[in-house]
């Protein structure tokens, strides 16, 4: 498609025998055609106000909101210019948010500190980093007044733990805070093949993908030639296993911690988890899709039972897509104009994407042929709907 002019207003707020007063104006070039999310960020040390009380200009979402989720978006067609975008700027007292963040009790050799609000995308605005000092403390200046979440990353030579705190931020300073964080684990496991005495393991690979929108290094491991595998220095919390490059005809039956099933495949990932035994069986299902649409799309493939994306990615110019290792089950087979990342770690949206898509179902073995409609409503515009 076209590129697009989109020119952008932001003004404050003034009493109303004020009225509002320019800020900034921006032109935005180069943008291509698709639905946005608009905000205005201030310089941090932008003030208006007399004496004590002076005011900070906030980090403001079109129309006129402090997150997304009560943003309004913004569409653009091919060739369209959009001329003004009005963002009337919110304002209020920042405070300090300090702590200290320790991994086991100590100051941890490396760190990642990032408060963001509530509900956003950790992609999506970042409120401000803090470097840790040799204590493990630090420092947010100037923090708006809202709900935030506190994303950390710390490690040791043990590994990376990683996690979230939520806080809420009134005016004024806030007590201090203290996250200790778990210590890094390892965990072993042992690929198994049923039917045969080899594991055949030269390329699968083992790994832990963290629940939710926690970002940190995935913990990967490839098995041995008797099919032990070992997942080191990983950060404690829940997990959904992914196990990828099976052997041809292959799927994953099942996957044990010690002698239970692990469901939907979620794990819990702490010092006390028992050896993880993942079962390939012979027979797997494949589907050969079709997205019924000219321009490029996307396509998602959900299990019945699951509330997490078994297969996601572009098909290719034709609108043809191959998903193989699949276990025998019923699908929904759904393509996507436009995809909302965050809504793939979302129960609710994959339910409403799964309603529009084609159900299948899949025996052990079977090759399937499914065309698909491509959805061009996001998955919010879908749950209004229902």
């Amino acid at each position: 498609g076209r590129h697009l002019d989109v020119e952008v207003n932001a003004v404050e707020q003034r009493p109303a025998d004020l009225g509002q007063v320019a800020l900034d104006h921006r032109a935005i070039d180069d943008v291509l055609p698709g639905r946005y999310y608009v905000r205005f960020d201030p310089d941090v040390t932008a003030r208006f106000g007399e004496g004590t009380s002076s005011t900070a200009l906030l980090a403001t979402y079109h129309p006129h909101a402090s997150s997304l989720v009560q943003a309004r978006p913004v569409s653009v067609a091919p060739g369209e210019v959009l001329s003004s975008i009005d963002i009337v700027a919110r304002a209020g007292a920042g405070s300090t948010v300090s702590g200290r963040l320790l991994l086991g009790g100590r100051p941890p050799s490396v760190a990642s500190l990032q408060l963001l609000g509530r509900p956003e995308e950790p992609s999506a605005w970042i409120v401000g980093g803090s470097v840790l000092d040799d204590e493990g403390g630090f420092l947010f200046s100037n923090v708006a007044p809202g709900e935030y979440r506190l994303f950390y990353l710390v490690g040791n030579e043990g590994g990376i733990s990683a996690g979230a705190v939520d806080l809420t931020v009134a005016d004024g300073k806030l007590p201090s805070l203290r996250v200790d964080v778990p210590e890094p684990v390892s965990l072993r496991g042992r690929l198994l093949i049923e039917g045969t005495e080899s594991t055949s393991s030269n390329e699968v690979i083992i790994s832990l993908m963290p629940e939710g929108n926690i970002m940190h290094p995935a913990c990967t491991s490839k098995p041995s030639s008797d099919g032990g595998f070992l997942l080191l220095g990983c950060s404690p919390g829940l997990y959904h296993v992914r196990v990828t490059s099976l052997p041809e005809g292959h799927y994953v039956e099942q996957v044990l911690s010690g002698r239970s099933p692990v469901r939907d495949p979620l794990l819990r990932l702490d010092r006390e988890a028992p050896e993880l035994k993942v079962l390939l069986r012979r027979g797997a299902a494949r589907i050969r899709g079709r997205l019924a649409s000219r321009n490029p799309a996307w396509y998602l493939i959900t299990a019945e039972t699951e509330s997490w994306p078994r297969a996601f990615g572009i098909a290719g110019r034709d609108g043809v897509f191959t998903v193989d290792h699949l276990p025998p089950g019923r699908y929904s087979v759904v393509g996507m104009s436009a995809p909302v990342l965050s809504a793939l770690h979302d129960s609710e949206s994959l339910r409403a994407l799964q309603a529009r898509g084609a159900d299948v179902f899949a025996a052990e073995g079977e090759h399937l042929e499914v065309t698909t409609p491509v959805v061009s409503e996001t998955p919010e515009d879908l749950m209004r709907q229902r």
